[in-house]
């Protein structure tokens, strides 16, 4: 036999293994190539494929041309050991990830540990190969033969057979757990393995070991790796997410509706109970207008959660860093809920550490609303005994302040479970009482996503006597190192100071005669003098025939609306007064977005006393 015909027999099944590969990569490669680990051990499983091909074809040519025993054969031979042990390691890797694949691509730590656990013993099979005598003799029946032989394929037959218990152990025990098409192709991967195994044992000498190897590649992509298929199973992956968002959708507002309808019928009942009365009387009248502010109050609580939580999934809320006084936050939390609590059934009890630096530098906004949404829930769930909220805070080494406050309160009904609901939870734990998505239970979730943004933290624990605590902490910057100092007494005698407006003239413009009526009363309590109008046009008429000291603008209205207004203002009128925009909007940085059209200010709806007072003193402070 010639030499060219030894060749040929050779690497004839190489050669085939190797165009069978090519094609299948050449398919594989051309289309759309999903991400994960388990695709990432099937390119390697093709890399390790086409070297150990390419080693074994150049061994035989260089033992053809060399001699089987030559410096050039045995290096390359080494290398062929060297890729058939990384194809095995990675072959193995590859099965478990078609078994474990949540699993491992949720944990970062599993991955990194498994591969780098795996090349390691590859690496030491590899190592153990050195140690072989008879490292490549020219092998055959009747020496018509080149190949990779000898004691070396000792570590090989060994890894194959680990890799054969390996796969029988993961296809036995989660057989039940796989899919028709996992089961397939471990059941393909196991067939080959066990008989190249056999194969490399037997008498029978032949190169047929990367052939084998490229046809498990081959095998895969038929079985589990095809492009088309994953596609099909992303394609239903995002249509079962997408049934379920719209699934989360309904419920959510089935049950979000059934809230806004509860307060809406009080506040209907009430009106038209009022209303239809003939003999009302003083204790009748504050009785029923107390329940319907009450729902109100409640009914617009929901709607600003209903509306954070929406601005919050949209990504459209963002942080605002503005320097502010603790003490604002602890008056904005206490005029809040202090309304809210029944003094006589239920204690409300601050505590302050005096040393805590007076100003500091966050989202000030965000910070009380996410103080209140707690306070809220832990009243719904204290109807006696006691709440008791402390602030208190640490300076990190970076000289950051970590401001801390703690929430807690007697005989909370809340668990973790419960304070662990998120939106798509509640949709799959039902609509049930404990989990139930009212205003309270929404404004946590709100008040979760708004210590997120701020990259804050929040624990919640019950005590060993039931009691519930919430500890919140967000980073803060120093901007005053004044202490705050004893500030009780400042909210014991909290009150609202209404300054005389009587030699004021101020101008309300809104398209709604029930806000202007609104707007108009709560002016009244300044003794300012107020006129209105319903339209843009007719706030420019206005301006050109009386002058005002401060002009109150709502935004939205139909023609020209408040930005159109105050552009043509402002070419009507070299010197304007003080313009507050009027709006529903609250989002972060609308101040700054209405500054930018040429407000002053602007002062969300429905119109708080306290906000509007608060400006009113800012305004006309001398």
């Amino acid at each position: 036999m010639t030499i060219n015909s030894m060749v040929l027999e050779s690497i004839g099944l190489t050669v085939c293994g190797a165009v069978f590969l090519f094609i299948i990569s050449g398919i594989y490669f051309s289309g759309r190539r999903f991400s994960g680990y388990e695709s990432t051990m099937y390119r390697l499983l093709i890399a390790f494929s086409y070297l150990a091909s390419i080693s074994e074809i150049s061994f035989v040519l260089l033992c053809a041309g060399k001699g089987p025993y030559s410096k050039e054969a045995t290096i390359v031979g080494r290398l062929y050991i060297l890729f058939v042990t990384l194809y095995i390691t990675t072959l193995a890797l590859y099965s478990l990830s078609i078994q474990k694949k949540e699993e491992i691509e949720a944990n970062n730590a599993l991955r990194i540990g498994l591969t780098f656990g795996s090349y390691l013993v590859a690496g030491l099979f590899y190592a153990f190969s050195f140690f072989q005598n008879k490292i490549f003799p020219y092998g055959g029946t009747n020496n018509q033969l080149f190949a990779v032989n000898g004691d070396v394929h000792i570590s090989i037959f060994f890894a194959f057979g680990l890799l054969v218990i390996a796969i029988s152990y993961l296809f036995v025990r989660e057989f039940k757990n796989m899919s028709k098409k996992n089961k397939l192709c471990l059941l393909l991967i196991l067939i080959i393995s066990t008989a190249v195994f056999l194969l490399q044992n037997s008498p029978i000498k032949q190169n047929d070991l990367t052939f084998f190897l490229s046809l498990v590649v081959c095998l895969i992509f038929f079985t589990n790796e095809s492009q088309d298929s994953k596609l099909i199973k992303e394609l239903e992956v995002s249509k079962a997410a997408a049934e379920k968002a719209n699934k989360a959708q309904t419920e959510f507002l089935a049950s979000i509706s059934h809230e806004i309808r509860t307060p809406m019928n009080n506040i209907l009942g009430f009106s038209e109970s009022l209303l239809s009365n003939k003999k009302l009387t003083k204790n009748i009248v504050e009785r029923d207008i107390t329940a319907i502010n009450n729902e109100g109050k409640e009914l617009l609580e929901l709607i600003n959660n209903i509306l954070d939580i929406s601005r919050l999934e949209s990504g459209k809320e963002k942080s605002e860093y503005k320097s502010y006084e603790l003490s604002d936050v602890i008056f904005e939390v206490n005029s809040n809920i202090t309304p809210k609590i029944n003094k006589e059934e239920l204690d409300f009890r601050i505590s302050l550490n005096e040393t805590l630096p007076s100003v500091l530098k966050g989202d000030y906004k965000k910070i009380c609303r996410i103080i209140i949404l707690l306070l809220n829930n832990v009243i719904k769930y204290t109807p006696y005994g006691e709440i008791s909220m402390s602030y208190n805070g640490d300076k990190t080494p970076d000289g950051k302040f970590i401001l801390s406050i703690t929430i807690e309160n007697s005989g909370n009904n809340m668990n973790k479970k419960m304070f662990d609901v998120e939106i798509n939870d509640f949709i799959d734990l039902g609509n049930s009482a404990e989990t139930s998505l009212d205003s309270e239970a929404l404004g946590v979730i709100v008040a979760k996503r708004y210590i997120k943004l701020l990259d804050g933290a929040i624990e919640f624990e019950n005590t060993h006597d039931d009691n519930t605590k919430y500890i919140i902490k967000i980073a803060q910057d120093i901007e005053s190192e004044e202490k705050i100092g004893n500030i009780f007494e400042q909210i014991k005698n909290e009150k609202l100071d209404k300054i005389d407006l009587s030699n004021k003239k101020v101008l309300v413009v809104d398209d709604n005669k029930v806000n202007l009526k609104l707007a108009t009363k709560l002016l009244e309590d300044y003794k300012a003098n107020v006129a209105t109008a319903l339209s843009g046009k007719e706030c420019i008429q206005k301006t050109k025939k009386e002058k005002y000291d401060l002009i109150f603008l709502d935004h939205m209205m139909p023609g020209m609306d408040g930005i159109a207004t105050i552009k043509e203002l402002k070419v009507e009128n070299k010197e304007l007064p003080p313009i507050i925009a009027l709006t529903a909007n609250n989002a972060s940085g609308i101040r700054e977005e209405y500054i930018g059209y040429g407000f002053t200010d602007y002062l969300s709806k429905p119109i708080s006393q306290r906000e509007l007072n608060k400006l009113l003193l800012e305004i006309f402070k001398e």
